[in-house]
């Protein structure tokens, strides 16, 4: 587990960057919902980013990856609809798993402070030992620094 909270921080840091102008291209911070996760953001340019979670629940751990397409709202400034495919892998119970996940979800850019708020829910498919199960639960509120 410290490997892998090692691993998560290694790449968070070796991610960051300095902006101008107010443009940022990462995110990071946490996100609540079924469990509690550490979650970082790579902006690509205004129509895409990565994301990566590493997610607790009771006695498991999960670690998503996903490629987020933006689309804006345009009636609101900073606000955008996002969607994408990804993938994650478990571990708990003394099994591990991987699936394929779907995003979609709402980002606001607060104006005043370098903190964006999203909201997201995403479903998944789990495959381990032979079985194939859909999970609808996860997803949930995330709040992130920017720089």
């Amino acid at each position: 587990m410290y490997k892998i909270i090692f691993s998560f921080i290694l790449m968070s840091s070796l991610a960051l960057q300095s902006f101008a102008g107010g443009e940022f291209k990462n995110a990071i911070g946490v996100k609540g919902g079924y469990g509690l996760g550490l979650t970082y953001k790579r902006y690509f340019n205004e129509k895409g980013a990565f994301e990566g979670v590493l997610h607790w629940y009771p006695g498991v751990a999960r670690i998503n990856a996903m490629y987020e397409f933006y689309i804006p709202i345009k009636p609101v400034n900073n606000l955008d609809f996002f969607v994408g495919p990804g993938a994650h892998l478990g571990f708990g119970g003394n099994i591990v798993w991987f699936g394929i996940d779907a995003v979609l979800g709402f980002e606001y850019q607060l104006s005043e402070i370098p903190v964006n708020l999203s909201i997201d829910w995403q479903p998944g498919i789990d495959i381990y030992s032979g079985a194939v199960n859909f999970w609808g639960g996860q997803g949930g509120l995330a709040v992130r620094y920017t720089f």
